[in-house]
């Protein structure tokens, strides 16, 4: 199925108001935070992808996968990798060469990271600390971090 990736803003979210966390909806508008949605032919909202672009203390830019999220009925037709693929090229197009993704235990979440190209580690603690200072929905629940090298 084809779709279409569009930037979105919170009041194009209503119809996830149910589905999404509060931080994501609150994320939306915010400095280095992007919102990417999946539209149908039918131009219905289906997915939503959030990513945010800091730099750290020592001047290195970095980017993250805040959430990734995808209508039930849609899931299994790429639109969850596609809204990652048009991250990829956005963070690429920025100058950064690396998107990280912080994960729970989740093996489905890690399934999908793993196959679109992440790589995955035990939590660096310097990385966490730096991301404290730049961002506010930092999770305790983290445990690995992912890196996908965009620039390849």
């Amino acid at each position: 199925m084809r779709f279409g990736m569009y930037t979105v803003t919170k009041n194009d979210l209503g119809s996830f108001e149910n589905k999404l966390p509060k931080y994501v909806f609150d994320n939306c508008g915010k400095k280095g935070y992007f919102t990417i949605g999946a539209l149908d032919p039918d131009n219905n909202l289906v997915g939503v992808t959030q990513f945010f672009i800091g730099m750290f203390k020592n001047g290195e830019f970095a980017s993250y996968v805040v959430y990734i999220y995808v209508n039930e009925e849609f899931r299994g037709n790429m639109a969850a990798s596609r809204m990652l693929w048009k991250t990829h090229n956005i963070i690429r197009k920025s100058g950064i060469k690396k998107s990280l993704v912080f994960i729970g235990d989740e093996p489905e979440e890690k399934d999908f990271f793993t196959q679109n190209g992440y790589l995955f580690m035990r939590l660096e603690e310097d990385c966490i600390s730096e991301f404290f200072d730049v961002i506010d929905d930092v999770k305790s629940s983290w445990t690995e971090q992912g890196v996908c090298w965009v620039d390849l």
